[in-house]
């Protein structure tokens, strides 16, 4: 039973944030990751273009907000995951099957995608790298989830969207 209380408080500091203050602190935190990240995601390709060379610092800088934000959100999900039937209000199939959560675990699969076809070269793989890095765009939706926490987070994530919409349409990519 003790086991079970754990979990059910892990639940409500992950999931409610307003079942007490650090679930709040929490819910906010993980909200400036969110925005953080789609503003890095929208920043590499305007400060960084691809019809330069970018210095080798540069790589490392970018590689290095991915690979944080990336592992931030691929253990919210997990621990999300977890404790997900802690409260008996849903499975953990329900859970993997909600549409939010589906768009979070999309926002972190571009990162392993692109890890597992690292080095190779040939067409199919160029492909699927370049799906997944358009794969990218869910970590906006992100932000949709946020418009509970705040009325200007829904409109952001849309004004964000339209500008990364035509961004890649001048790089003739969509």
């Amino acid at each position: 039973a003790r086991l079970g209380g754990i979990r059910a408080r892990v639940h409500l500091l992950l999931e409610d944030p307003d079942s007490s203050r650090a679930a709040n602190v929490l819910s906010l935190v993980m909200g400036l990751h969110i925005v953080v990240s789609v503003f890095t995601l929208f920043l590499e390709p305007l400060l960084s273009p691809q019809s330069a060379a970018p210095a080798q610092w540069e790589k490392d800088m970018w590689r290095g907000f991915e690979w944080y934000f990336t592992l931030a959100f691929t253990l919210e999900y997990m621990a999300r995951l977890v404790v997900a039937d802690a409260l008996g209000e849903q499975t953990t199939k329900s859970f993997v099957l909600a549409p939010s959560n589906i768009c979070d675990l999309v926002a972190v699969l571009p990162f392993y995608i692109e890890l597992a076809l690292e080095g190779i070269s040939n067409p199919t793989a160029f492909r699927l790298l370049r799906i997944a890095r358009l794969l990218r765009l869910t970590r906006v939706m992100k932000i949709a989830k946020l418009a509970r926490r705040g009325a200007l987070f829904g409109p952001v994530a849309m004004v964000l969207t339209l500008i990364w919409g035509i961004y890649l349409h001048q790089l003739g990519m969509s």
